[in-house]
């Protein structure tokens, strides 16, 4: 009689039957009414098993895309339902579309028991175009090549998207634009573009000969060209290049001409520089002018282009080729020819039948007759005085003087030495004089007296 309260395993009694969040195992309840009469019953927990996790799929992601998935594969009793959060479950146990990353997932039984574990999806390394390298057609060829570099190996190369290759050189590629495409094991595509250029051939267009003039070396041929890439040089007998092509100063002869583009295109050709004839002086005749007289003359012989002229300045032109009434000196001829070809040349017309007086005696005493040991020859001779010594009997130098011209009369002997007046006696001489640039010597004795 009275409310029954209820006890597990000896546990303080209850009043409801229920006893929750039990393990597995043997039990004993007791029940007690209000008169205190006590029954028990014994009673056995079976320990029913969760689900368990056999096995875990994984598909990487591949091409940069949330293509991974995971597929699970777990055991149970009762029908058992997946979650990759923990709260949404599923029936199904293959969760796509994934993106990669860590991910955690739960397998749950009809129980609410659970089971989780941890996986990966990775993310597949996808083929790239690290680099292209374009060769355009050169010169005046027509096909090129392209070379393609990939960050991976293993990958298959296109420039169509259609017909695919191993290998990542192409050539004999026409001109035009392409749309590079590799392609790897995942079906995963790069693209790029290239560019093969028409090949420009570099032609010598033009070319100008002027030849040599007078018989030097001043020949002249310019050359231009057309087409090519880049700066153009110039060549001359594989000598150094120039940006011009202009070549000056050239003797006459054969001679090769090239040029080169900076893609290393080139062209030749053979051009000829003529040649001339020079000014060409044959003969002079020199005819020598009496002393103090402008009875010289001078007739020359000169070829060249056509009739050739001969001119002294102050002079004037040759008649009949002959410079007529000279006095002794130099003179520069100018040969000129209807081809305006020159020539100069120096010619001295020298002079004959001038005498040099020299005195045995002079008496410098002072009285303005004789004081002076001079030398003397026509007035209007230009003789120089090279040198001038005076030496007395014992061969004692007692006068000396250089380089004067004979009209002078401050570099004469006046007899004295250390301007000490000497004694009477004889004095032996040596003078040297110079007429037009030719030498001449003099030696003797000279009395002194008083």
């Amino acid at each position: 009689a009275g409310t029954a309260m209820y006890s597990l395993d000896g546990s303080p009694f209850q009043p409801s039957a229920t006893f929750t969040n039990l393990a597995g195992g043997n039990y004993t309840i007791f029940a007690e009414d209000g008169r205190g009469c006590l029954d028990t019953f014994d009673i056995t927990l079976s320990n029913l098993n969760g689900p368990s996790i056999t096995n875990v799929s994984v598909v990487n992601t591949t091409c940069q895309n949330d293509n991974g998935s995971i597929e699970i594969v777990a055991s149970s009793t009762n029908s058992i339902t997946y979650s990759l959060d923990g709260l949404v479950f599923q029936p199904a146990s293959v969760f796509s579309n994934l993106p990669s990353g860590v991910y955690t997932f739960f397998v749950q039984d009809e129980n609410g028991c659970q089971a989780s574990d941890e996986v990966e999806v990775a993310s597949v390394p996808q083929a790239i175009i690290d680099s292209v390298t374009v060769t355009s057609a050169a010169c005046d060829e027509n096909e090129g090549s392209i070379t393609i570099y990939a960050n991976l190996a293993g990958v298959t190369y296109s420039l169509d998207g259609i017909n695919f290759q191993p290998e990542n050189l192409f050539e004999n590629v026409l001109p035009g634009t392409f749309e590079i495409i590799i392609e790897d094991t995942f079906g995963c595509r790069d693209t790029s573009s290239a560019i093969i250029q028409s090949g420009v051939a570099v032609t010598i267009s033009n070319s100008l000969v002027i030849p040599t003039t007078c018989g030097l070396i001043n020949g002249v041929i310019s050359i231009s060209a057309s087409g090519g890439t880049g700066e153009i040089l110039y060549f001359i007998n594989s000598g150094p290049a120039n940006s011009t092509g202009l070549f000056s100063d050239l003797a006459a002869g054969d001679y090769i001409f090239m040029i080169r583009d900076e893609s290393g295109c080139s062209d030749s050709i053979h051009l000829s520089v003529g040649d001339s004839d020079g000014l060409l002086v044959n003969t002079i005749e020199i005819t020598p002018s009496d002393c103090g007289l402008e009875n010289g003359s001078i007739t020359v012989d000169a070829t060249g282009s056509g009739q050739v002229s001969a001119t002294i300045t102050g002079v004037g032109m040759a008649v009949n080729n002959v410079f007529s009434n000279l006095a002794a000196g130099q003179y520069q001829i100018h040969f000129l020819d209807q081809s305006i070809c020159q020539l100069d040349t120096t010619i001295l017309i020298p002079r004959l039948g001038c005498g040099i007086y020299i005195p045995n005696t002079f008496s410098p005493n002072g009285d303005g007759i004789n004081d002076l040991f001079t030398i003397s020859t026509a007035s209007d001779v230009p003789i120089t005085i090279t040198k001038f010594l005076i030496f007395d009997r014992w061969g004692n130098n007692v006068y000396e003087a250089y380089d004067f011209p004979i009209s002078t009369l401050d570099k004469w002997w006046d007899g004295t030495f250390r301007k000490i007046s000497m004694n009477p006696g004889v004095f032996s001489y040596f003078i040297e004089i110079r007429d037009d640039d030719q030498l001449e010597s003099f030696k003797g004795n000279v009395t002194l007296v008083r």
